[in-house]
């Protein structure tokens, strides 16, 4: 269906869009779901999320120590790891 269509043709054609675009996202944070550090999945780790520069990461327990106590060895997995200050 073309998105040119008036009324409730283009409504309907907007929110199909909406909720396969919705859908897609949804699909991808659930394949990305792995500890930023050691990439191990829910299925094998415990996995706590960080919501950090509008993105959202995984942690497993083993590796929540290094971000607290050394996140620059953070750095190329986690945004301006470097410039976190440990806690």
């Amino acid at each position: 269906m073309s998105p040119f269509y008036f009324g409730n043709s283009l409504l309907y054609y907007l929110c199909r869009r909406l909720i396969i675009v919705n859908f897609k996202d949804k699909k991808m944070q659930q394949e990305e779901k792995v500890c930023l550090v050691c990439k191990r999945n829910e299925e094998m780790v415990p996995l706590v999320r960080v919501d950090y520069k509008k993105n959202t990461y995984w942690i497993c327990p083993q590796h929540i120590p290094v971000l607290i106590h050394d996140p620059g060895q953070l750095e190329g997995l986690l945004p301006d790891a470097g410039n976190l200050q440990a806690g």
